[in-house]
């Protein structure tokens, strides 16, 4: 995530996420504190998380419309070959 703070030395890398629910150890006298901490970190990872998935749809759109480009040149190329044979 870049820049971040943790609290109690639990940063984003100590939690576990499964679906929605996300997990951390905690003693009873950190727990509220770390759980608002957490909530403030949610607007950044979103953002984050929204970013990475869209660069990395546009990487995938790039390198599919690449290879459709390489394919349609040697495709024109054959083509051509082709075209200009006689039998």
């Amino acid at each position: 995530m870049g820049n971040y703070s943790s609290v109690m030395n639990r940063g984003p890398e100590n939690f576990e996420f499964k679906g929605n629910v996300a997990r951390v150890a905690s003693n009873e006298q950190d727990a509220q504190r770390i759980i608002d901490f957490f909530k403030g970190w949610l607007p950044y990872a979103t953002a984050k998380l929204k970013h990475d998935l869209e660069q990395q749809a546009r990487a995938a759109a790039d390198k599919r419309r690449r290879e459709l480009e390489l394919q349609r040149a040697r495709e024109e190329s054959l083509l051509w070959v082709n075209s200009r044979l006689k039998f």
